[in-house]
């Protein structure tokens, strides 16, 4: 998980001046979060044993990339709720859930005799 949320980091990082610049709109940036660093970050969610502290660790990490997208310092306080509907997110264990039964949903669909299909049962 750590690893994980290193490499959403970096590319976080490397997307620096996107976010900093203001010839973007808010909307463009957060498509370009959750296209670019949020995939880092749940890639291989599907097959995660996901636990509070994971979940907790994931939402952590998402809400300060976007508090830094939106330019809200830390000393502003806000709400994750309102951070969440202003940005259009869904909460962390919800994606991760989601991500998840789709992944079943694939695999069940499988050719009995294939080695996915066999796992679930």
């Amino acid at each position: 998980m750590e690893a994980r949320i290193g490499k959403a980091r970096a590319a976080h990082l490397q997307l620096k001046n996107i976010w900093n610049t203001k010839q973007l709109s808010t909307n463009t940036k957060i498509r370009i979060f959750n296209t670019n660093v949020k995939t880092v970050l749940l890639y291989g969610a599907e097959t995660w044993t996901t636990t509070k502290v994971i979940t907790q660790k994931i939402e952590v990490f998402i809400n300060n990339c976007l508090r830094k997208v939106l330019r809200i310092r830390w000393t502003d306080t806000i709400s994750k709720n309102l951070l969440w509907g202003t940005t259009n997110q869904i909460p962390a264990e919800e994606e991760v859930r989601k991500t998840y039964w789709k992944w079943i949903g694939h695999t069940l669909r499988e050719a009995p005799k294939c080695v996915t299909g066999q796992a679930p049962t």
